[in-house]
């Protein structure tokens, strides 16, 4: 086995697609800019071979293309390691994540997000990080995952 490279899956939520929780006291505008410095950050730890990005509202390449300016616009710091997936449920998912709510959701993302990892990646070693919290020690996180 080769080199294990750390990939950065975010997951994150400016457009909800549940009515639960605090989430829904935030404006898009601060989404978008916790992001946004989130992202920054992450990018200047030079931690992660590549930053995936999946959010509910990514569910086609317009879309996708419309956030990605808006990030930059927000001042998202242009790098060719970030990366976006679409989160495309059927109605059947669609339905589930209005049962049983936001976690649901994530957790359909977690599974979708490192599905596309492990399909575009080899020897990698995925980091499930929030949109919205800053890791302060994640440079010491990541070196304790090291082999």
């Amino acid at each position: 086995m080769g080199k294990i490279y750390h990939i950065c899956l975010i997951t994150s939520c400016i457009i909800p697609n549940t009515k639960a929780g605090p989430i829904t006291n935030l404006t898009k505008k601060e989404r978008l800019n916790q992001l946004t410095t989130n992202i920054n950050y992450l990018l200047e730890t030079s931690l992660f071979k590549k930053i995936y990005i999946i959010d509910p509202y990514l569910n086609n390449e317009k879309k996708t293309n419309k956030f990605h300016l808006e990030l930059l616009a927000n001042g998202l710091i242009k790098s060719s390691k970030i990366k976006f997936i679409n989160f495309n449920p059927n109605e059947e998912k669609k339905f589930e994540i209005k049962q049983k709510g936001k976690g649901y959701s994530e957790l359909e993302m977690i599974i979708v997000g490192t599905k596309k990892i492990n399909n575009d990646n080899n020897n990698v070693l995925i980091h499930k990080i929030s949109g919205r919290y800053k890791i302060l020690n994640i440079k010491k996180i990541i070196k304790k995952n090291e082999v």
